[in-house]
């Protein structure tokens, strides 16, 4: 892979990467256009049609209801999160009623909540090494209403850090990836939390069930490696983030791992100052290569000033573009090309968009939350993009383009 790396203000970066990918054809080839009319998120709002280019607010709706949403599905009909008792729930966007798993041993972890490409499905894991409880890998269809535990080891609740070698060891299922033909999942394992024990895997398991496959054995010099989060491209291949909890392991940064290869690291988490602790957000295939998302958690955590925490990196050549000030990791938009991110101005948040054009809309303002940072913005096919707070007042935000 090249080194070198070019460091651009906002702007050119996301004109650099506009232009980089304006002639990606996934969305057309599909018949969707990203630039027609937006479905409102009420039935007040009305969308401007106009050509492609800059974007524009037509509509924000205050989403209110008992629960955490966090995930807006792809075609913008569904909301997915926690409910008053930690069950997972789906919302219907319109009419915001909740259809709930039943309460259970089970504890979804809110950053690890994917839904699938076709809106059908949604995937969960748990929040094991924080919380220091088992963790499966679930599937919620919305068509049954039924919540499946797709790797359930027999073990449930909490885990011991002690070394007791009678007890049993439970497997650790973290960082789900729907594959791009929604019918199989890609997640990693952990085989407990023993220093001494097996090193963390990458699986692949049928949306049905069934036994997973092995893709890969991580040598990460960690057993108890966070392998998470994980992103599917298009061609198959994986990119996902590994954290070994300890600073100086070279092992720590953002992966890629192709079918049939070895993994291969794409972003050292220890050699660079620009972005230590790099963690995945998001990543797109593009006719220069692959276009990956991050954040350094480190930079972001110690609040350095306006110093840049999010950065894209061209994974074939190495190019990276630190989006400096107050910017949130790049979401790619439903035609992966054009992005979204926010604009930090102290406690304002603005939604900044590129259109594949190149041009640049920063719309607001908006609320703001750790969500954005964390995973950043979902947006949809039908143009609303959904900022979920972790705690109340979500929001749903209708876009539509408009005249210069």
């Amino acid at each position: 892979m090249a080194t070198f790396r070019s460091h651009c203000r906002f702007v050119i970066a996301m004109g650099m990467l506009a232009s980089a990918m304006l002639t990606a054809p996934v969305l057309m080839a599909q018949g969707v256009s990203p630039f027609g009319e937006a479905t409102p998120a009420t039935s007040e709002a009305t969308p401007i049609a106009t050509p492609p280019g800059a974007w524009g607010i037509v509509d924000t709706r205050e989403i209110d209801v008992d629960g955490m949403p966090v995930a807006l599905s792809p075609d913008g009909q569904w909301i997915a999160g926690t409910g008053p008792d930690r069950e997972f729930c789906i919302w219907d966007i319109n009419t915001l009623t909740p259809i709930c798993a039943e309460p259970g041993d089970y504890r979804p972890h809110a950053e690890a909540i994917v839904w699938s490409p076709d809106s059908t499905a949604v995937a969960f894991t748990e929040d094991a090494l924080r919380t220091f409880i088992d963790s499966d890998l679930y599937v919620f269809e919305l068509g049954s209403g039924t919540l499946v535990n797709l790797t359930d080891d027999g073990f449930s609740g909490g885990m011991s850090i002690m070394g007791d070698e009678s007890a049993t060891v439970p497997l650790l299922d973290l960082g789900p990836a729907w594959m791009s033909d929604g019918q199989s999942l890609a997640f990693s394992r952990i085989h407990g939390i023993d220093r001494d024990g097996p090193m963390p895997e990458i699986l692949q398991i049928d949306r049905a069930g069934g036994d997973p496959a092995l893709l890969a054995t991580l040598e990460v010099d960690m057993p108890s490696a966070m392998v998470a989060p994980m992103i599917a491209l298009q061609d198959g291949r994986l990119v996902y983030s590994v954290d070994t909890a300890r600073p100086d392991n070279p092992n720590n940064g953002i992966w890629m791992l192709a079918p049939g290869d070895e993994p291969v690291q794409i972003v050292p988490g220890t050699d660079r100052d620009e972005f230590p602790f790099s963690r995945l957000v998001d990543a797109v295939n593009s006719p220069d290569g692959v276009l990956i998302s991050g954040i350094s958690l480190s930079l972001f955590s110690t609040g350095r000033g306006q110093e840049p925490y999010a950065f894209v990196i061209n994974a074939e050549t190495g190019d990276v573009a630190m989006l400096e000030g107050g910017i949130s990791p790049l979401r790619y938009g439903p035609d992966d090309v054009s992005t979204i991110a926010m604009n930090f101005e102290g406690d304002d948040g603005f939604l900044t968009i590129t259109a594949p054009n190149g041009e640049v809309s920063f719309l607001g303002p908006v609320q703001r939350s750790r969500y954005q940072v964390d995973r950043g913005l979902d947006w949809a096919t039908n143009n609303t993009v959904f900022l979920a707070s972790g705690v109340s007042n979500d929001q749903l935000v209708t876009l539509a383009p408009v005249e210069a």
